[in-house]
């Protein structure tokens, strides 16, 4: 192309990007940096239900919001690509530079809650900053449907106690990194029932995951006794620790057979699971005997777990019990028990 076409299309308000082309045995890929605000101004999104070759479904409102609040932070960064569609003729790619035609439309075909938070009816604080958007040309329905698929649907999500792992190293002072760093200590002190029992990563060789343990203790917060131990104090006086070490001490001593034994499921994500439920009651009641400010000790949960000291965990009926709907059960036969019934949650 020469300078003079080049200035004719710049005259015309074609706009000059730096860009990259790929050939791929699918075809070829280019790649630019442009602001969302630019990007999303004349982009499309055809979707499921609603447009006739549609292949993406209905933006959900709550979480563009949500989005936009992490532009407008200071951690805000965007390193994956938004991925479209663009017709031949509306650009012009020479020399590592892209023109594009200012009327150009953007199919998009991955990455449209990403894009749309820029858009203004969602951008309050109208943020803005350059994206990557790589797209291809051309593409037909089945073409997009496809591409799609491969990046939502095949691409293997990382594990989860890996994801929880993580959060030692993103220090950003949330929850989750509380609670990640408490069953890590779970797992590490000597003094903890856990001592080595969590497997904190596919290379340890504990027996209950980190991703379960998280769900446990994310679970306990979220009852009315647990959110007092999420407090920031509480948390920074190592309560959640000390509350989670004493109870489940408790738990090894009144069940010291089951917890001995390898493969019993007190130790497997069923009983840890339902004594974790339990321990809301046994939680109540000791408020009820000592008063709220009082944190348990190991004793003092013995005392209350007693009378369950004879339950027979390798019970026919409970083998056969899985998942939250297991857990429920089998905390409902520990409460009968303990005669719990009658406590309820404060």
């Amino acid at each position: 192309m020469t300078n003079e076409k080049i200035r004719t299309l710049e005259l015309k308000g074609w706009k000059k990007f730096r860009a990259i082309k790929a050939e791929q045995p699918g075809g070829t890929v280019y790649q630019i940096a442009i602001t969302g605000k630019e990007l999303v101004k004349n982009a499309v999104v055809l979707r499921k239900g609603i447009d006739k070759d549609g292949i993406q479904r209905v933006c959900r409102e709550i979480r563009l919001k949500r989005i936009n609040r992490f532009y407008a932070s200071n951690d805000a960064l965007l390193p994956n690509n938004i991925i479209g569609s663009i017709k031949e003729g509306h650009f012009h790619y020479e020399d590592g530079y892209i023109w594009m035609n200012p009327d150009v439309v953007s199919e998009i075909i991955d990455g449209q809650h990403r894009l749309w938070g820029f858009h203004k009816d969602y951008n309050e604080t109208d943020i803005n900053f350059d994206v990557f958007f790589a797209f291809i040309v051309d593409a037909d329905t089945p073409q997009k449907a496809k591409l799609f698929y491969k990046i939502n649907k095949e691409q293997k999500k990382i594990n989860p106690s890996l994801a929880f792992d993580l959060l030692s190293l993103i220090n950003d002072g949330g929850v989750d990194q509380d609670v990640s760093e408490v069953i890590k200590r779970l797992n590490d002190e000597p003094e903890s029932p856990f001592h080595t029992l969590i497997k904190m990563n596919e290379t340890d060789n504990g027996i209950i995951s980190l991703a379960n343990m998280m769900t446990v203790a994310r679970d306990f917060l979220k009852t009315s006794i647990g959110r007092n131990f999420a407090r920031e104090d509480k948390i920074a006086e190592n309560q959640l620790y000390l509350i989670f070490r004493n109870y489940f001490s408790a738990v090894k001593t009144i069940f010291a057979k089951e917890w001995n034994q390898e493969s019993s499921i007190l130790k497997k994500t069923l009983g840890i699971g339902a004594l974790s439920i339990v321990m809301t009651d046994v939680l109540n009641e000791h408020v009820r005997r000592n008063g709220r400010n009082k944190l348990p000790q190991t004793q003092e949960i013995i005392e209350i777990l007693e009378p369950a000291s004879d339950f027979e965990f390798d019970d026919e009926d409970i083998k056969g019990l899985g998942g939250k709907k297991g857990q429920n059960i089998l905390a409902d036969k520990i409460r009968e028990e303990l005669e719990m019934g009658m406590f309820e949650e404060e």
